[in-house]
């Protein structure tokens, strides 16, 4: 019958064709290991082995082959798992359904040793971004100052960006995004010198950094160039693993690193992360845009640019100690001229009866209410606690 189609390994990958590029590269991977696997182990292809799972009907025998596959393998325990659970959607495909708790007591995975990250610091940034051209250092820091993913900046266009605000504005599309949500964040002045030029010959559908319309080879291009530059610079270490110890993504920890000591849920919801209640917490562009310039100075790599940046707070922390202190002042004035007034009307405040200390009280409560400051200053000029004295009447009225 034209209904009943076999279900193969073909079938398989056109019914995940909707799913992301890097999903399907991820599932064939998966797929391709198991094959070799099997080539090497039964002298027979993936198809051949799993239909035989299929008539034996034997669970055991499936989990005997899998932990088989397991323990022929060399790959990272990680990445182990990350297979597993594609090659199990596929079998569960092709109608070997096992169950959670069955591969929880069945099968016996590698360890995953969780190694101490490498913290990317500012002068390894600097380091790298000698050894790179001229493209590649303006798309680093435009990584560096938005959060963004690798997959997500290759794929970004000239009209995802906003180009007439205080800083370039990224809108990130959600279909490229990792978790399909859409979100805004934006690039330092730094990043923008760099690519302004480059902006003037592109069209609005070219793309910024992103040299392939295929998005997975960007993206392995781009592991490759950053490993290059890496060696150039002497920054090639490796975790025991055999992993990079810097990577495309320590761009995007570095970001989120010094986002977060100012502000935890502003730096997940520029990078794209999961947040407490960030559903919740809608800001407007502006809005984000004013948070992220009072943070932007720990984003900037070139040292000149960082000491300027440092002048520009210094400065501005000036001010605000000079308006404080010009409050302050008023303040004193203010106090020093009430409680002058109150002098001469009240000969010894310090030993007014109650009646006298209420009046006095209700003299100035505007300007308790009104002054930052003021009512702790007049307090110590009077010598009394208004909220103690407060209580007291309260009492004393119970009583």
């Amino acid at each position: 019958m034209i209904l009943e189609q076999k279900r193969t390994q073909r079938s398989y990958y056109e019914k995940i064709q909707k799913h992301s590029l890097n999903s399907q590269k991820g599932t064939k991977n998966a797929l391709n290991n198991f094959d070799k696997f099997c080539k090497e182990k039964y002298d027979q292809n993936i198809e051949e082995i799993v239909d035989d799972l299929v008539l034996v009907k034997k669970q055991e025998t499936v989990f005997d082959i899998l932990q088989s596959w397991i323990n022929w393998n060399k790959i990272a325990p990680s990445s182990l798992k990350t297979y597993f659970i594609r090659l199990n959607t596929f079998l569960h495909y092709k109608g070997i359904k096992l169950d959670a708790r069955d591969v929880k007591s069945e099968l016996i995975f590698p360890k995953v040793l969780e190694e101490e990250l490498y913290p990317l610091q500012v002068e390894d940034i600097g380091k790298i971004l000698s050894a790179a051209n001229y493209d590649k250092r303006g798309m680093y820091l435009a990584q560096i100052s938005s959060g963004m993913r690798l997959g997500e900046i290759v794929q970004i266009r000239k009209k995802d960006l906003v180009l007439d605000s205080k800083r370039i504005m990224v809108k990130i599309p959600a279909k490229i995004t990792k978790t399909k949500q859409a979100r805004t964040t934006f690039l330092s002045t730094e990043a923008e010198k760099m690519i302004r030029h480059k902006l003037k010959k592109l069209d609005d559908d070219d793309l910024v950094w992103g040299n392939n319309p295929i998005p997975i080879n960007n993206e392995i291009a781009e592991i490759a160039n950053l490993h290059r530059y890496l060696g150039k610079c002497g920054l090639d270490m490796k975790y025991d693993s055999g992993q990079y110890k810097i990577n495309t993504h320590s761009f995007r920890a570095f970001f989120i690193t010094k986002m977060s000591r100012h502000d935890p849920n502003f730096a997940k919801k520029l990078a794209g992360q999961k947040g407490y209640l960030l559903q919740y917490d809608r800001m407007t562009d502006n809005e984000k845009l004013d948070k992220y310039l009072e943070f932007e100075k720990d984003l900037i790599i070139d040292p000149t640019e960082r000491q300027k940046a440092r002048i520009s707070d210094l400065e501005k922390n000036e001010e605000r100690i000079a308006k404080l202190e010009e409050r302050q002042e008023i303040t004193a004035s203010l106090v020093t001229s009430i409680s002058d007034n109150v002098h001469d009307k009240i000969f010894d405040y310090k030993n007014m009866d109650s009646d006298q200390l209420h009046l006095m009280a209700d003299l100035i409560s505007l300007k308790i209410n009104t002054i930052p400051g003021f009512k702790k200053a007049f307090e110590k000029v009077i010598g009394v606690n208004l909220e103690e004295y407060a209580q007291r009447k309260k009492k004393k009225t119970l009583s």
